[in-house]
This record gives C-alpha cells, structure tokens and sequence, in this order.
C-alpha cells in the first residue's frame, strides 16, 4: 500500500494496515506498529468498560466488569498480537459510549456516532452492526418527527462519507463497492461449502426457507458458545444471562436498552460465520458487564435476606475470586504459549531471502511475515488439493519462492509433502530448511 498497490486483503478494508503505515513511521516495522497498538488498544478497551458500565450500572459493576475482561484468557491473548481484534474492538466500544452518552447534543451526537461506526468499519466490515444501536439512539428522541428523521439522515451520511473514499476505491478497482470475499466465511458457516461458494445473496435466492433453518439454527449454536467457557470461565455467561433478565426487570434504561441491542446486532451479524472466539469480543465486554451486575444483585438481595452488609459484601467478593483467580491463571498461560508460539524460525529465513533473492522476486507463503521482512513482494499460497493442483494453479503467475512452514501445515494440509524437502518434487528445488522450527524454502522453476 505505501508503494501504492491496492489492499489484496478482500476480506477486512484498509483501516488497520493504514494505522500499521501511520504507526512504523515511528518504529520502523509493522510487527512492531501492531503490538504496540494492540497493546495500547487493549488499555482503551479497559476504560472504555468501565464507562460504559458505570453509566449503565454504576460504579460498582463496572469496576468489577474490568478485571473479567483483562483477565479473560481469550483477550488477553490478542492483546499482545498484531491483529484488528482488539483496535477493531476499542472503536466499536468507543461508538457504543457515544451513543449512550445522553449528555451530548442530538446533532453532535449523530455526527460523532455516523464518524466513528465509519471508522469501525473500516477497519472490520462487520462494523456495520453499529448502524443498528446508531440508528436507534439518534431517532430516539422526544422530538418531533422531521426532527428525527433528520437526526437519522445525518448519522446516516456522516458514516457514509466517512466510508466513502474506500466504496469508491473498491468499485474502481473491484466493480463493486461493497466487494469482499466474507461471502465465503457465510457458506462455510451455513452450508459447509468452501471451495466455489456463492454471495450471500444467491444463498438467500437459492433457497429461503433453508437459509433461514440453517441460520436460526447457528444463532442458537453461537449464543449457547458465548455462554459456555469459550469467551469466558464459568459462570460468566451464565452470569450474564441473569444479568440480563435482572437489568431488564429493575435497572430498564436508554443506555441499557442500546447496550443490549447492540450486543444482539452484532450476534446475529457474527452468527453468519463461523465460530471463532475473538471474533465475539464484543460480546464479551457486555457478557462482563452484565455478569457484573448480576453479582451486584445477587449481593444485594441476600444482604436484604440476611440483614446483613457484610453478608452481600461478602457474596460479591467469593464470586469475584471464583471468576477471576482461574481466569488470571489462564490468561497467564495463553498468553505464554502466545508468546512462546512467535515464529522465531522467519527471522532467519528472512535474512537468507534478502541475501540470496533478487531484489524483484516473488515470494509465495502462507503469511506475509517473511516476504515483508526479506524486502520482498508477497504472493499467498492459493487454496489446492494437491501439489499437482498448486501446479496448475500457478500457471501464469511470477512465483520465485515457496516457503512452506508451521502455518502452512495448518492452513494448507493438502500440500503437507512439502515440509519434507526429501520428498522430491520436480519443480521445487529445496534451498532452506529449519528443521527445528519446521520451515522449508524452495526455489521455483515457474510453469512455462
């Protein structure tokens, strides 16, 4: 991008390699840009919670619903990793406490809140699950009716002129505004499809009533995920399930009634793909404020049973070590084997590429890493059955390197023979190999 080729990223927009661009101006590497802003991120998130939840719950609550999210296990991993999780996250909580702040002016408001979903979005598509609770709190006013559809139309433009200079780039250079490939994520979710999958769209057309099935069907598969021990330890879901029904009986306000269609806007968006943990995170910052609250009310009651403060205090405390010393011990070894799992083996591998390669050359890899830091252009590996098909694949394309590694042994098993350069294969000449990190490079003799 800063050599001005366009995003090959089809699946995320180009918000966060901007800030990663914006950010190595300073440290001189992008690795190094995206940990540090994960980092600093995760610290946003942390008081963006607690905000959040005072002004929903009170001071109390939310003091309680930060810990459970810095020390839940799953977070605390991505926030020393060079994603979008948890910048993606910092801004959609930062959108959320805009539009439950009932102290700003209505137009302000609806500006700010139209600027900042643009901003999540593009950084993650899935952003657009802040038009939903945006929407809502803007035309949720006493005021007159054109008052409030006017409110809505400049929420409305002010996100879309935020967005605009990336839809028009995109119809440009795809045809499309809107053009991704997360439309392959919604047919591997719903239908197991992988390989030839259809816009979301024709999924629809193909088949109404059988979408619909599928989908309501992985909405309650995702929801009973959230409230198992996959975002959190037990009993936070179940917690926050309570918290629900409790803050809906006795605590019903605006900004509790858009923090909870919030929540659910974004499930039923993230029920479309499949399941991974962090892509549920907001789900998890209100999970924890509303486990929170729940503890608080529980406390609350049996201190009113018993006539005793103590007694609540005391219920508050026990639940909070129950939840938070096994979730400090985990968060401590995810993080660890994060940190152990860095492959180190690229570095190397890296610095033998910038020596050996031309200065031109083509690297093709699972993962960037090792193409960005050789000074070289990257290619990913395309998706084969076989090497044979890797073959017929490459047919017309400048590959010099292959490098195959730990990932692509994850991510590519089909092509598994390649992490044994023994196995001879004749158009790919073995020149590297780490056999203790389990990298092979190979030279290219590229198909005529």
């Amino acid at each position: 991008m800063a050599a001005g080729q366009f995003p090959e990223n089809t699946h995320n927009p180009p918000g966060y390699p901007v800030m990663l661009l914006l950010l190595s101006r300073l440290t001189g590497d992008h690795f190094t840009s995206g940990k540090w802003l994960a980092l600093a991120s995760a610290a946003l998130v942390g008081l963006a919670t607690f905000f959040l939840f005072r002004r929903v719950f009170g001071e109390g609550p939310a003091l309680l619903a930060v810990p459970m999210l810095l020390l839940s296990g799953e977070f605390t991993k991505y926030a020393v990793e060079a994603t979008t999780d948890v910048p993606f996250l910092a801004l959609c909580l930062a959108a959320v406490l805009v539009i439950t702040d009932e102290r700003m002016g209505d137009s302000p408001r609806a500006l700010a809140t139209g600027i900042l979903c643009g901003l999540a979005y593009l950084v993650r598509y899935n952003g657009v699950f802040l038009l939903v609770p945006g929407l809502l709190a803007v035309v949720w006013t006493r005021d007159p009716g054109w008052r409030r559809l006017a409110l809505g139309i400049l929420f409305l433009l002010s996100a879309l002129v935020t967005v605009s200079p990336w839809l028009w780039l995109n119809s440009k250079h795809h045809g499309s505004a809107f053009h991704a490939s997360n439309y392959r994520d919604f047919a591997t979710a719903l239908y197991g499809i992988e390989e030839g999958a259809a816009p979301l769209g024709d999924l629809v057309r193909a088949d109404p009533w059988r979408f619909a099935g599928r989908y309501v069907r992985h909405v309650g598969s995702t929801w009973m995920r959230t409230i198992g021990s996959s975002l959190a330890l037990l009993p936070v879901g179940p917690l926050a399930v309570l918290g629900i029904a409790l803050s809906l009986a006795r605590a019903r306000r605006r900004s509790l009634v858009l923090v909870l269609v919030a929540g659910l806007a974004y499930l039923l968006l993230m029920s479309l793909i499949h399941w991974e943990s962090r892509y549920l995170f907001f789900v998890l910052v209100c999970y924890c404020g509303l486990a929170a609250f729940a503890i608080f009310e529980l406390a609350r009651w049996v201190g009113r049973a018993l006539g005793s403060m103590v007694a609540g205090m005391a219920v508050i405390a026990s639940l909070a070590l129950i939840i938070l010393t096994p979730s400090a011990q985990r968060a401590w070894t995810r993080v660890g084997n994060t940190v152990r799992a860095q492959p180190l083996e690229v570095i190397p591998a890296a610095r033998f590429l910038d020596r050996v390669a031309p200065p031109h050359a083509v690297i093709m890899a699972p993962k960037p890493h090792i193409a960005y830091l050789s000074h070289r252009a990257w290619r990913r590996i395309p998706g084969s059955t076989s090497i044979e098909d890797l073959r017929a694949k490459l047919e017309g394309q400048r590959v010099d390197y292959l490098v195959y590694d730990r990932m692509g042994l994850r991510m590519y098993r089909p092509l598994s023979t390649l992490a044994t350069p023994d196995k001879a294969v004749p158009w790919l000449t073995p020149i590297y190999q780490d056999s203790v990190g389990g990298l092979v490079i190979y030279a290219v003799d590229r198909p005529s």
